[in-house]
């Protein structure tokens, strides 16, 4: 067979049918990839569920507390001796005057016994003296001037005897008081730092045990400064009310801080400890922008103990309207945070579209019967009116499938059905959270 090396290569015509047809179908492939659906496609399907608002929505702030028993003694040895008695047991509970040591005594009543011995002896003294200077004044110009004016200072060195000798025995019995310790509270008494036959009081006052009271339960923690206006504008009102009801000022100062604390150790379940603030410091640390605060608990099972895990929670005491989404729709992008909204049509590219999505920007507040309170976020420039991003109640957004969808393309809708969250008509509780972040 003749073959001719510089003869150019005739293309088939099925050769150049079927590359036609790869290359359609690729374009074809690439159209549908772009605009994530086709003319006929319904698009991804989603669940989704209706932004709800309502007016009954309780609102709280969150803290870390910092717990110290509302009173807190170190029982010290304040004279020098042997610890010859302890009279209790580590840990117990102990009344306010009980004895729990004795120091040996027998020195400090010697001291006592000499410096009234003393006494005694600069009384007669001053008897004496106080008996010559009245003799000597009713003999009248029988003696001297001079002499009667001797005798008057010899009187009152007497007396500045007497009152020396008096607080010898004043010192005495309180240095003989000391060798009984009492606890100066009621609460409980830790272990024992040391054991009876040991001398104490050495160097100084030597620590032996510690009592704490912890009923009530002190929660001392910080707030912000806007939150410490609205606590005072909220004391404020009710001390106006009590003075239109005619309360004196004394009851007026008992009752007016009125705003109720709720706590939770760690592991528990809610809140369940209640109490109230009682206490706001007056100052505002301008490095921080914070005042303390503290929350009295009244303890009284006893659970809450000085340097617990505690956390504190300050329930507004008026209800608000808020609108209400699932916290699984919530997504975040370069702007923040973020929902996908379906809206009934719109129109793309010219085209009118059903059940499009649109991406809303919104802020996040707490939670209210396990959903998130929610807000269209704040506008820049928004004039002296407040304008946020549209939010409405009723409107569609999606829970589940926000990884299939994007912003401009059509959904098929399927109801979200969660069971823990969808019983919205409950009687609201005070369980919502730290106050939405600062747009």
């Amino acid at each position: 067979m003749n073959v001719l090396p510089n003869a150019p290569l005739r293309p088939r015509p099925i050769l150049c049918l079927v590359l036609l047809l790869l290359i359609a179908t690729a374009s074809g492939c690439g159209e549908q990839e772009a605009s994530g659906q086709t003319k006929d496609d319904k698009g991804p399907t989603v669940k989704v569920a209706k932004i709800i608002e309502r007016d009954d929505v309780i609102t709280s702030r969150y803290y870390v507390g910092d717990v110290e028993a509302s009173e807190r003694v170190e029982i010290r040895a304040r004279v020098l001796g042997v610890l010859e008695e302890v009279l209790f047991e580590d840990g117990t509970d102990v009344e306010e005057g009980q004895l729990l040591f004795v120091i040996e005594k027998q020195q400090y009543e010697a001291r006592l016994a000499g410096a009234t011995a003393l006494l005694a002896g600069a009384e007669n003294t001053l008897k004496e003296a106080e008996d010559r200077v009245r003799r000597g004044r009713a003999a009248g110009t029988a003696i001297s001037e001079e002499d009667l004016a001797t005798r008057i200072t010899q009187r009152d060195v007497a007396k500045a005897s007497v009152d020396e000798a008096a607080a010898s025995v004043r010192d005495a019995k309180i240095n003989l008081g000391y060798t009984e310790i009492r606890s100066p509270i009621k609460g409980q008494i830790g272990r024992r730092l040391i054991d009876r036959g040991n001398l104490v009081g050495v160097d100084g006052n030597t620590l032996l045990t510690t009592v704490v009271n912890r009923q009530p339960i002190e929660v001392y923690f910080e707030v912000s400064g806007p939150v410490i206006d609205r606590f005072q504008r909220m004391k404020n009102e009710m001390r106006k009310k009590m003075i239109e009801q005619g309360k004196s000022t004394e009851d007026r100062d008992l009752e007016s801080w009125n705003v109720v604390a709720e706590g939770k150790l760690k592991g528990e379940t809610g809140y369940p400890h209640k109490g109230k603030l009682d206490y706001v410091d007056f100052e505002i640390d301008r490095m921080t922008g914070t005042a303390k605060v503290r929350a009295v608990f009244e303890n009284k099972d006893d659970l809450i103990y000085s340097g617990a895990d505690f956390n504190v929670r300050l329930p507004s005491p008026d209800s608000q309207t808020a609108m209400l989404i699932h916290e699984e729709a919530i997504g975040t992008n370069t702007q923040g945070r973020f929902i996908y909204v379906v809206v009934p049509e719109a129109e793309i590219d010219g085209k009118v579209m059903k059940n499009v999505v649109e991406t809303r920007q919104i802020e996040v507040g707490g939670m209210f019967q396990g959903m998130r309170i929610v807000a269209g976020r704040k506008l820049e420039h928004d004039g002296p009116q407040e304008k946020r991003e549209k939010l409405e109640p009723g409107e569609a957004y999606i829970v589940e499938g926000l990884q299939r969808v994007r912003p401009g393309i059509s959904v098929e809708m399927l109801p979200f059905d969660k069971v823990e969250s969808s019983d919205v008509s409950a009687p609201p509780q005070a369980s919502v959270n730290p106050p939405p972040p600062q747009s």
